[in-house]
């Protein structure tokens, strides 16, 4: 999987039996991705081999008072992210900016805009369920990989939002025990953006 932040190319190797994992920055957030730098850890075939597969989730979840149509139409309006997301902005799109978001759209994001652990990334969109469900996934399957979900449900008062990320690969483990805190927090800020920005349309 080769990432580009700040202009770097970041490549992780496993070359025949053993290898070492130099640099890996980053992973998708959202997402988003979640940059991580991590050095010199050996990484060889049969560690690779036992955390390839295994799933590592982060969920976040929020309630916000306004419809689940309302919701929905901030959390697909990518194009206004930079407006009032705080880490996430859209560069974009396969099938251009103007045209309804679908199944299969490839979205070029960045994530932490403006600092030095800015990065930009690629994403494709899997599902997209009107005013219920947005999802998209991205990454190298067999060395990091993520599927990210956001699900609205209504609770009566307004709407609940369960922001979901599942991780896979032989990297997922060790980016997950070290950054599972930094993820949260981001997915934690992401979504009390989206409550700000979906409660005060127009502000």
């Amino acid at each position: 999987m080769v990432v580009q932040g700040n202009g770097a190319s970041l490549d992780p190797v496993l070359t025949g039996a053993t290898g070492t994992l130099e640099r890996a920055r980053a992973v998708l957030l959202g997402s988003h991705r979640c940059p991580a730098i991590l050095s010199g850890t050996p990484l060889t075939k049969e560690i690779a081999d036992d955390m390839t597969g295994q799933q590592l989730t982060v969920r976040t979840a929020i309630s916000i008072a306004a419809a689940p149509e309302q919701v929905w139409k901030v959390l697909i309006d990518l194009a206004s992210y930079r407006q009032w997301h705080p880490s996430m902005e859209l560069l974009g799109r396969s099938d251009g900016d103007g045209r309804p978001l679908a199944e299969g759209s490839v979205l070029h994001l960045r994530t932490n805009r403006g600092t030095g652990l800015e990065l930009d990334f690629e994403v494709t969109v899997t599902e997209v369920i009107e005013a219920s469900t947005l999802a998209w996934q991205g990454g190298d399957p067999e060395v990091f990989f993520g599927h990210h979900a956001w699900t609205l449900t209504s609770d009566g008062q307004g709407t609940r939002v369960v922001n979901e990320e599942t991780f896979t690969g032989a990297m997922a483990e060790a980016v997950f025990a070290e950054h599972r805190h930094t993820l949260e927090t981001m997915y934690a800020a992401g979504d009390a953006a989206l409550k700000a920005a979906a409660e005060n349309p127009g502000t």
